[in-house]
């Protein structure tokens, strides 16, 4: 992986690679550090200021497909299709806690803002919340009738929110597990889901080509995003909860004025189909990955200024769950299984 910057045409920093595919890569939240999971089966952990590795973790037996820092920074988790999290120290050398499912790969993992509890969105149609603590399950939200292939939680830590194959998104409590609002307005798969920093939002991303905003409190749904000309499976909010910017397979991403839904920018990537999309701490940066495995820093003021080179797209397996209708992914999963 390098920095490279488009003005110099020149890479300012190197990052060595993984063993294969890169499926995930997030910032930490002081944005010193990024992580990366592949198919390698390990993650990695980098110094954004120097391009150095710092440590590999390894001990999942297959792809490491999710990522997540906890709000702190203390831990990493990883989430991988041999059916387990790992809850790993980001400092020492200490093993990592393993918290193991019911034989299902794990599409999404999301810390609460206190570091207390971890979610997790699996293909059994449900989403679960995990105690740091006791390594066990302590809730169960079902209520989905396809994959759950993202969730996360609201920042006030009250609601997780998550999205499915069944083309609706739904909001729970945390503390009962209640299901307290579906939203169903889109017309296929839902792939990705964010809050907005200042919780007043949902916003949701979709095999169907769009992005949409909800309103939390009332499940209104406020605005709908069309301008891309193929599926939407990125999505991230600013960090003011001004804007959102949303990465689809038609190798754009856009920024969008929630106020009023309409384009603010388009950032056009060639030939590259957008699989993840992360907005720097600062709120200075985007960060993009594409099915050309090079993932790019931008500018959210104007242009792409550095780019990391080699591969920080989606897995292989996940990529291909995207090209297909919702009831084909697990059949992609099974046949990756068998290669």
């Amino acid at each position: 992986i390098k920095y490279w910057s488009l003005e110099l045409g020149q890479p300012l920093k190197t990052f060595e690679k993984h063993e294969s595919l890169i499926g995930s890569a997030t910032f930490s939240p002081n944005g010193k550090y990024i992580v990366t999971g592949s198919e390698d089966k390990t993650a990695k952990l980098w110094s954004v200021e120097t391009g150095k590795l710092l440590k590999t973790l390894s001990g999942h037996r297959s792809a490491v497909n999710a990522i997540t820092f906890s709000s702190n920074g203390k831990y990493i988790a990883t989430g991988s299709y041999d059916y387990s999290v790992k809850l790993w120290l980001t400092q020492g050398n200490a093993p990592p806690k393993t918290f193991t499912t019911t034989y299902q790969p794990i599409w999404s993992v999301a810390f609460s803002n206190d570091g207390d509890y971890l979610a997790t969105a699996s293909e059994d149609s449900t989403a679960k919340i995990w105690s740091i603590i006791t390594e066990k399950v302590v809730k169960t939200f079902k209520g989905h009738k396809g994959t759950v292939y993202a969730v996360t939680f609201s920042p006030n830590g009250r609601y997780i929110a998550t999205a499915s194959g069944d083309s609706t998104a739904k909001l729970w409590s945390v503390e009962t597990g209640q299901l307290l609002k579906t939203f169903k307005h889109h017309k296929n798969a839902l792939v990705s889901i964010c809050f907005s920093p200042d919780g007043q939002y949902l916003a949701s991303g979709s095999l169907d080509n769009t992005a949409k905003l909800w309103s939390v409190e009332t499940g209104q749904l406020l605005k709908t995003f069309d301008g891309h000309q193929n599926r939407v499976i990125a999505l991230a909010f600013s960090n003011d909860s001004h804007n959102l910017i949303t990465g689809s397979l038609d190798n754009t991403v856009k920024l969008w004025s929630v106020k009023t839904g309409l384009p603010i920018k388009t950032f056009a990537t060639s030939s590259e189909s957008i699989s993840s999309l992360a907005f720097s701490p600062d709120g200075q940066y985007f960060l993009t990955s594409s099915d050309n495995n090079i993932p790019k820093l931008w500018s959210s003021e104007a242009h792409c200024i550095e780019c990391k080179i080699y591969q920080f797209s989606l897995s292989e397996l996940q990529a291909a769950g995207l090209e297909l209708e919702p009831d084909d992914v697990k059949k992609v999963a099974e046949e990756k299984k068998k290669r």
